[in-house]
């Protein structure tokens, strides 16, 4: 077990909580990101461990993990930004510096969106009533019990709740909570996959790249690596007439019906309401280059 995995039982435990051991989702570290200026006329920002795992992190773990933010939030940024990782020897602060170089930066809602989602693609039917009979329970109760979890932990994280075993009161085995809406966020409820074969995310996928759709507005296309295919094709044909979420971070970009199989790729559109070009093209960096294994609070 490593140290990182020791901590988190540790502080389930703690507060009479369990995880999930016969079905747990990856572990994940907790950043945040603050504002912590304005230079030039830009703002500064400051990427941290979240403020309750610092004090316990080995630090060795940690400066491997913000090594690794580092990397993908200058991938992200590009030479528009300083970004510095100020882990660079034992003792200095788990942190990652980031800075506009001379003016010309994104604007603030691009540079929030290229700092605070991991950028992870996941592709997870959304949960039904009669997906929950076995469990004895429907969406309605699975509702308002996360919504009360969430009224009691204002600013916990939804990984917090997903990880809580089902008979501590956290979601059915095999499903997990994601936001729909990143303004005014509702939840909605999704299932996990529950094999290798029926797991899809960033690695799977290749030509990540801006689009258009069949009316010609802003889309998302990507293609399967073709060692994958054949997994896609079985598993979309196991859900169609079923609504897919495609999931970046913890958020739903879309939940389209899917009314054939698919095998080679696809195209993600904005739903009804749409991708602005400015969001496809932040999609399409933030998905080219994931951060696994962390979550960011947003500032």
């Amino acid at each position: 077990m490593t140290i990182l995995a020791a901590l988190l039982l540790a502080l389930l435990a703690l507060f009479g909580l369990s995880v999930n051991y016969d079905d747990p989702l990856p572990q994940e570290v907790p950043l945040e990101v603050k504002e912590v200026g304005v230079q030039d006329n830009a703002h500064r920002h400051l990427v941290t461990l979240d403020g309750d795992s610092h004090g316990h992190l080995d630090w060795a773990e940690g400066a491997k993990l913000m090594a690794e933010a580092h990397g993908v939030l200058q991938a992200r940024l590009g030479p528009k930004y300083e970004v510095t990782n100020l882990a660079t020897a034992k003792g200095k602060p788990l942190a990652i510096a980031v800075a506009v170089r001379g003016g010309g930066g994104y604007s603030e809602t691009t540079l929030e969106r290229l700092l605070t989602s991991t950028g992870v693609i996941d592709l997870a039917p959304m949960v039904m009533d009669t997906d929950l009979i076995t469990a004895g329970t429907t969406l309605a109760v699975e509702t308002e019990c996360f919504e009360a979890w969430r009224r009691q932990h204002p600013e916990a994280y939804l990984y917090d709740f997903n990880i809580i075993h089902p008979s501590d009161g956290g979601p059915p085995k095999g499903m997990r909570w994601v936001r729909s809406g990143a303004e005014s966020p509702a939840y909605r409820l999704v299932k996990r996959p529950s094999q290798a074969s029926t797991r899809f995310t960033n690695t799977d996928l290749t030509r990540i790249r801006a689009h258009l759709d069949g009316n010609g507005s802003p889309a998302i296309a990507f293609d399967v690596k073709k060692a994958r295919q054949a997994d896609f094709e079985a598993y979309t044909k196991s859900i169609v007439g079923m609504n897919m979420a495609i999931i970046v971070g913890e958020e739903i970009l879309t939940a389209p019906m899917l009314t054939s199989p698919l095998r080679t790729g696809a195209v993600i559109t904005g739903g009804r309401t749409g991708f602005a070009e400015e969001e496809v093209r932040d999609l399409v960096i933030m998905m080219s280059h994931p951060l696994p294994g962390i979550y960011l609070r947003t500032y």
